[in-house]
């Protein structure tokens, strides 16, 4: 990215998490990289110097206000929306389920039942 604009982006949106790295070295000085999700995974390993070296400031997001949740809310419940769930397992599987996030196999949520 640095070398086809010259020099670093000023904002980097990142949905992954596991990218981080990349995302801050996509930066130009003063960057900023704003995170909403965690695609990759829940862990993530970061070099602090680049970010303190470049100034690069995270920023995490929602990605809405109050107002816009209820609106996702109500599409939920009224079937315009549905969550991508990657699969669905038993309570008793949900040592497996966690490894699977970690490891950065599924899209989607995880969901865990209960019953």
């Amino acid at each position: 990215v640095k070398e086809a604009n010259g020099g670093g982006v000023d904002v980097v949106i990142d949905s992954v998490g596991s990218t981080w790295g990349g995302s801050i070295d996509a930066c130009a000085p003063g960057g900023r990289v704003v995170v909403f999700g965690g695609t990759g995974g829940a862990k993530v390993e970061l070099q602090v110097r680049p970010v303190t070296l470049g100034q690069v400031a995270l920023l995490g997001s929602t990605m809405g206000s109050p107002a816009e949740f209820r609106q996702l809310l109500a599409a939920v419940q009224n079937q315009a929306w549905a969550p991508v769930i990657d699969s669905v397992r038993p309570l008793g599987e949900a040592a497996a389920a966690h490894e699977r996030e970690e490891n950065g196999l599924h899209f989607g949520k995880l969901v865990l039942d209960c019953q």
